[in-house]
């Protein structure tokens, strides 16, 4: 069994990339805002369902007596209407287009008089269009502070009008963090190679949307990344994306890192299980962790070997982030009631 298992970056992996690209873009430029404290956490509210305070907002779905509540961190604003407020149809639902230009706008296309922002603050909170009329029952109502309720209004209205970091005019920066140094510096050259050549590829073919994708690399180690090398890079670089991470170590500061700022991540491959992070809707990866690869190993001996105590060794380096991922092997042999004769580092 090799110990670093990482998938060949396939092309679908890249489509699903382009995909995330595509559903944030448009041909035409977006303009550029600066957003004020107030506008950043009515954004956390739009894209995370959180409150100033990192808390999920409750939501309901449903008018009257019964009513279904959930978690607005899993029915947040973004997730049908999107990054810009346009909305995009989903499973026969079509949302409505939110930004502040049409919800205020008195002629065509809307079967209601145009909200203000008491109007709109109102119909959030109970589902009443102003002049009468209630929403679908698709559209969740929150349990917004008069406060959240002022944040979110302030950014819905340059909702559409704010830049997307890492998009220009003719060029979209795509990150990766892939160690430059260090005993996985091979493999993490091997990964970048595959990258800039289909980068390559879809800029011959005109790129994104006219744009060109541009791919940047964190230029730390695999022994010195931590959250506030990975953040300050990220600030410097702006990316719109990440594409490709495998920095073992340093993943769950790598998470913190890109919740904190809003960043999406897709990854092939992860050390670690991700259940522990199913709160942070930004990463994607697309295999299994190396722990559920040991535990499918585990798995598969059972069912092939005929003995009723087998004696599990694990051998593994030293020094490259894998004692969690030991750790959560050697409780899955003892629960299977094995003997767990050794753990040796090398």
């Amino acid at each position: 069994m090799t110990l670093f298992p990482c998938a060949p970056l396939r092309p679908w992996v890249f489509r699903v990339l382009l995909l995330i690209l595509g559903l944030g873009l448009y041909p035409d430029a977006l303009l550029a805002a600066t957003l004020t404290p107030q506008q950043e956490r009515g954004k956390q509210i739009y894209f995370s369902g959180r409150d100033v305070n990192g808390e999920p907002i409750p939501a309901y779905f449903g008018f009257g007596g019964e009513r279904l509540t959930i978690s607005a961190t899993t029915s947040n604003c973004a997730s049908c209407h999107g990054y810009d407020g346009s909305g995009r149809p989903e499973s026969g639902v079509v949302p409505a287009n939110i930004t502040w230009k049409f919800l205020t706008k008195a002629y065509g296309g809307q079967k209601h008089p145009p909200f203000n922002e008491e109007s709109l603050k109102w119909f959030l909170l109970y589902g009443d269009y102003p002049g009468g009329g209630t929403a679908d029952p698709s559209m969740p109502l929150y349990d917004l502070s008069e406060q959240a309720l002022d944040d979110l209004v302030a950014f819905l209205k340059v909702l559409g009008e704010v830049a997307v970091p890492g998009v220009s005019d003719d060029t979209i920066r795509i990150g990766t963090l892939l160690a430059e140094e260090g005993p996985l510096a091979g493999m993490a050259a091997s990964m970048r190679g595959v990258m800039r050549a289909y980068f390559s590829k879809i800029n011959q073919q005109g790129g994104l949307y006219g744009r060109k994708l541009e791919l940047v690399i964190y230029p730390g180690s695999q022994e010195k990344a931590d959250a506030a090398s990975i953040m300050s890079w990220i600030d410097r670089q702006e990316p719109f994306a990440l594409l490709g991470a495998f920095l073992p170590g340093a993943e769950i500061e790598l998470y913190s890192a890109l919740y904190e700022k809003d960043i999406s991540l897709i990854g092939p491959f992860s050390l670690f299980t991700q259940s522990s992070y199913s709160d942070n809707r930004n990463i994607f990866y697309l295999y299994p962790g190396l722990s559920e690869q040991l535990r499918a190993l585990l798995r598969a001996v059972d069912k092939r070997i005929d003995t009723s105590n087998p004696r599990v060794a694990l051998l593994y380096p030293q020094g490259h982030g894998l004692d969690r991922v030991i750790e959560d092997t050697a409780r899955a042999v003892e629960k299977r009631g094995w003997r767990m004769v050794q753990k040796m580092t090398f």
